[in-house]
């Protein structure tokens, strides 16, 4: 991945906070240094051993949060000296392995601080419970699945966590923030594939993306370099200058998912994001998932596809009724019900005795 270019930023009094990573070799703090010159009201967080991401690792969040509550006090950065160096990182030309350590997966399999949380989120539509009580955490770096069936809640559990929603009790968490509180800053933070594209069927796919872009503050060098990213990225050079009008599902998604994509978010929620995919289509989701997780994005996804979610998969929750009736690998999953493979062991877990009885039925 290339150096992005130094863009100075526009001359400006309110508060700022920047944040750099000290091995971060696409925007190294030197950047931040030189942004310094034109900020009056300031304060640097250089993260020690930081790569590319670091908004959403160890004390960061909670230093985000008490300079939005009260950016005029001097934050303590004694924290930041201390916060691990995540076992895949930024490279120059692409994510690598930490070697500093020895690292090796198992702290991509255990996964860093908790990035999205729900706690406690209740939700009704016309007196109907569709959430009850719902509590669950998204780890840094991580894929997680939110597998469950029509109905159980999970596209209204995805609305609230990107503030689409407002939930009638409880709170979400993205990066430390409660979304309700700011979505300005979440909706940066995260990049969203809906349950449906959303796209403007006038407009080509360079100006499609170009727009949404700039509502997210892109301009001049970064903007080119964003666009650029994800043409590339996700294949979309034969597609550039076409209008998305009668685009295949395949290529609707892949538009989608580049606009989710293009300002580089922390994390990605994806709303079922491969129903109606061809083979081809699927394979490139997939590949650019994985992609990004190597990246340290946090992934939170929906699905009905079992072999995807086994593929895809560090974490999944079992969702059934508007609740969280069990979570883990997909192993520990198997092993807990019983079970040789997902689907039956989300059969058992989601609906326990009443699976039984209509197994049993079935065979009678």
């Amino acid at each position: 991945m290339p150096k992005r270019p130094y863009s100075k930023p526009e001359p400006r009094h309110h508060p700022v906070l920047l944040i750099s990573g000290e091995a971060d070799p696409i925007t190294p703090p030197i950047y931040a240094q030189k942004d310094l010159d034109y900020l009056s009201n300031k304060q640097h967080l250089i993260v020690m051993g930081g790569g590319h991401i670091n908004s959403i690792r160890g004390c960061i969040p909670d230093l985000i949060d008490k300079f939005l509550t009260s950016p005029e006090v001097k934050l303590d950065q004694a924290c930041v000296k201390d916060i691990h160096r995540p076992p895949f990182m930024i490279g120059a030309y692409g994510p690598e392995l930490d070697r500093r350590g020895g690292s090796d997966s198992k702290g991509m399999e255990q996964g860093g601080a908790a990035v999205i949380r729900v706690n406690s989120v209740s939700k009704q539509f016309s007196g109907t419970p569709v959430l009850k009580n719902l509590n669950f955490s998204i780890a840094d770096g991580q894929i997680t699945a939110l597998l469950g069936a029509n109905g159980a809640g999970k596209t209204t559990c995805l609305r609230i966590i990107t503030g689409l929603l407002k939930a009638d009790s409880g709170h979400a968490y993205v990066g430390g923030l409660e979304v309700s509180k700011y979505p300005k800053e979440i909706r940066r933070q995260l990049g969203v594939v809906g349950d449906r594209e959303g796209l403007y069927e006038r407009l080509t796919v360079a100006e499609y993306l170009s727009f949404f872009a700039s509502a997210q503050g892109l301009a001049g060098d970064k903007l080119e370099f964003a666009l650029q990213s994800v043409r590339e990225e996700l294949e979309l050079s034969s597609l550039w200058n076409r209008r998305t009008k009668g685009f295949s599902q395949g290529e609707r998604m892949k538009v989608s998912l580049a606009r989710a994509l293009v300002h580089r978010p922390s994390h990605l929620i994806l709303d079922e994001p491969t129903r109606g995919l061809d083979v081809l289509a699927a394979r490139l989701l997939r590949r650019t998932l994985l992609n990004l997780r190597s990246e340290g994005t946090a992934i939170l996804f929906s699905s009905h596809i079992m072999a995807e979610v086994v593929e895809l998969s560090d974490t999944v929750l079992i969702m059934a009724n508007g609740t969280i009736v069990d979570s883990g690998t997909p192993g520990e999953l198997n092993t807990r019900s019983g079970s040789n493979n997902l689907e039956d062991s989300f059969v058992k877990l989601a609906y326990g005795q009443r699976a039984g009885k209509s197994q049993q039925g079935e065979v009678a």
